[in-house]
């Protein structure tokens, strides 16, 4: 090891310099840093291990160590269906065969390793794959359309094998053996003529024994002996079928990108019927695709798609069935292969187009190696959530080199997992979109990103918005509701001219809104002063004006609590309270009103008698012109205090039904002001306007209502 030269060295100049009685002095022994171990698991072929592996239990693995330093411990553990306590490995430095446990059963496993060397440096690798313990299935077996058994089958001329297998781990690799010679082998599906040998020249009559063996992508086989009584054919039955000589033609020369031509050709003799013609490509990988490109056609011109797969050598041969049951194929051909790709990012979790019902969203995001090598510029993945009108809600950053958010391998397939928080959020669709930037060999930086739709039915646990307009708090007495406030304390003063104000709205819609009083110790007085029951309302002002303190349910003066109380249609409530101080005796400024039309009046037929009206908060006289009806506002007194100041404007049809129709809200209005409404007519109808006038030096709220304006439509009929 490098650092145990540097020590060694060191020692023996050490000695050396002893023993010269003095010289040069003795040198510094040069530092290193300490580096944590490097830690791989591999399969017994030295290739990663991914979720897409299948090993059965008890099989091989390699655990590969190594370090700067030395190596001093390595334990692994397996967390799975079946779950194993780490276990510590008798050698530790270089490579370690370990055997899975025997009792394993079906499932995805992840197997932690770690390693720790002398000097107290450790790391840690994982490893995904999945344990299967289920034989391939060999689902039709037949000879001349005969199911296979134990005992022999009899056949005259042709002896057709047709196998069929299954597996839900992957494709089955079928080889037909006689002794132990192959004859034929295929994935899943295997046909071949037992009359004739592996050269196709036909076998003298006799009894045969064959054995057909399926093995699935963890290993696993099952096995089936085929046993063939050969007969004479009879000479009346027609020709002997021959074995199918295919061929292929590559179209053009390589390195191939994109889509390649390749001709194939059955080349089936005068006696046989076509059944089918593959072609099979296999890259470097061993990847094979023999189910994508199959024709019923003798001769055919099949469009490979090269993007399937990885750069390199890929081999291309062509296989004819007859359907007397021979197979035949043509030699294999070599190709290069180049296609120059960024990776593939989806968003596989959530399901584009699914729907989702629960107050948390998994999101799944993987990044997919296609042809070409690449690495990632930021090693961060951008995680986006928005709303129908692409409204960005939130947003997550993945590091792709944190274990607990990114697994796998950064230069092949990653997958991140992350999650949004749906329970404070509407109903409705939403996207999530994923976006990282990779340098690709070839193409240089490229932006990636995938988007998936779908629609949240998670219900909005949001409560209702609600406030109390008016009365509003003067100054911070009373402001921590649980306190009972002084007896001198500032509070907003209500008497029997008052009158209140509240707000209420919700994005799902209100179910009702009240208002009451509470006392002091938190009970509540009998009777609301409002309890309003809403239908299809999502928003509200409600008003009451003036406030019944000497009705059935008396309220004494005294220190109350103004509680507005509003759920939702989902049940969600938000409650509202203010102290207030009720005082009879308490009154506010105390006005006189008035009211004029300020246009002339219209006799056209179908329009209105007038347009518009002023009512004067204060004002105690009026001019109106004899001929136009038309006046103005007089002798207005202004407000003698800084006050808030709300306006209501209320219609009244000519059926009865009277409503809000307007409403102005001041804040602050100073002293000294003139208070003067204005009014536009748009229907038959009488209108009038009502105030209420908070003082914000003393607290106490009045309310005054003005005069009535009647308003009729001409007709001249």
């Amino acid at each position: 090891m490098k650092s145990k030269t540097v020590i060694l060295g060191f020692s023996a100049l050490l000695a050396l310099t002893a023993c010269g009685g003095g010289g040069a002095p003795a040198p510094t022994a040069p530092t290193t840093g300490n580096q944590a171990p490097t830690v791989a698991i591999r399969s017994m072929a030295n290739q990663p291990l991914t979720d897409k592996n299948f090993l059965q239990p008890g099989a091989s693995l390699m655990i590969l160590t190594s370090d700067d330093d030395v190596v001093k411990t390595v334990t692994y553990s397996l967390a799975g269906p079946v779950s194993k306590a780490p276990v510590q490995l008798g050698s530790v430095e270089g490579k370690n065969t370990i055997n899975l446990p025997p009792d394993l059963t079906e499932g995805t496993y992840t197997m932690t390793v770690q390693a720790t060397d002398s000097q107290g440096a450790t790391s840690t690798g994982t490893a995904s794959f999945r344990i299967d313990t289920t034989n391939p299935q060999l689902v039709s077996v037949t000879v001349n359309g005969q199911t296979v058994g134990s005992s022999n089958i009899s056949a005259a001329g042709t002896a057709a094998l047709k196998v069929v297998a299954h597996d839900t781990s992957g494709p089955v690799a079928l080889v037909l053996t006689e002794g132990q010679e192959v004859l034929a082998q295929n994935s899943n599906e295997l046909n071949f003529d037992l009359a004739r040998k592996k050269d196709g020249s036909l076998r003298e009559d006799g009894s045969y024994s064959f054995m057909l063996t399926a093995t699935d992508p963890a290993g696993r086989t099952t096995q089936q002996a085929v046993n063939v009584t050969l007969v004479k054919k009879d000479a009346s039955s027609g020709p002997v079928e021959q074995v199918p000589t295919p061929t292929l033609q590559v179209i053009g020369e390589g390195p191939f990108a994109g889509n390649m031509g390749v001709n194939a050709s059955a080349n089936i003799g005068p006696s046989s019927q076509l059944d089918k013609m593959v072609l099979v490509v296999t890259d470097s990988t061993g990847r094979m695709d023999s189910q994508t490109y199959v024709t019923t056609q003798a001769n055919q011109t099949f469009s490979v798609d090269t993007t399937q797969f990885t750069n390199g050598p890929v081999k291309l041969q062509v296989f004819a069935y007859t359907k007397g049951g021979l197979e035949g194929a043509s030699p294999v051909q070599s190709i290069e292969v180049k296609n120059i790709n960024a990776p593939q990012i989806s968003v596989v979790a959530p399901v584009d187009g699914s729907t989702f019902n629960a107050p948390t969203l998994p999101v799944r995001v993987t990044i997919t190696k296609r042809t070409s090598y690449f690495s990632f510029v930021s090693g961060q993945v951008s995680v986006e959530l928005r709303d129908y009108r692409g409204a960005l809600k939130a947003t997550r950053t993945l590091d792709i080199s944190n274990p607990s958010t990114c697994t796998g391998d950064t230069k092949a397939t990653l997958t991140c997992n992350t999650s949004f928080d749906m329970a404070d959020g509407d109903a409705g669709i939403y996207s999530v979109t994923a976006s990282t930037s990779v340098n690709v060999d070839g193409l240089g930086e490229q932006r990636l990103s995938a988007t998936s739709r779908f629609t949240s039915t998670v219900q909005n646990a949001s409560a209702p918005a609600n406030n109390i307009i008016l009365p509003i708090r003067i100054s911070n007495d009373g402001s921590n509701v649980a306190e009972l406030p002084s007896a001198t304390a500032k509070l907003p003063v209500l008497n029997r001219g008052s009158g209140v104000m509240v707000h209420a709205s919700d994005n799902d819609g209100l179910k009702y809104v009240q208002v009451r009083f509470l006392y002091p110790d938190g009970r509540p007085v009998n009777s609301y002063l409002l309890n309003r029951k809403m239908v299809d309302v999502s928003e509200t002002y409600e008003v009451v004006m003036p406030i019944e303190l000497d009705g059935s349910e008396y309220i004494p003066d005294g220190q109350y609590i103004l509680q507005m109380t509003t759920e939702d249609t989902l049940g969600n409530t938000n409650i509202q309270e203010m102290w207030v101080r009720v005082d009879r005796a308490q009154r506010g400024q105390l006005f006189k009103t008035e009211a004029v039309f300020t246009d002339a009046r219209s006799f056209v037929n179908g329009q209105l008698t007038h347009s518009s009206g002023a009512w004067g908060l204060g004002c105690s006289d009026k001019t109106v012109d004899a001929t136009t009806e038309a006046g103005s506002l007089t002798n207005c007194a202004s407000l003698q205090a800084d006050s808030r100041v709300i306006a209501l404007t209320y219609f009244r049809n000519p059926e009865g039904v009277t409503k809000v129709v307007g409403r102005t809200i001041s804040p602050v209005t100073t002293a000294g002001t003139s208070v003067i409404s204005r009014v536009g007519f748009n229907a038959e109808g009488t209108y009038w306007v009502s105030w209420l006038v908070q003082d914000l030096n003393t607290g106490v709220v009045e309310s005054i209502s003005g005069p009535e304006l009647a308003v009729q439509k001409n007709s001249n009929q």
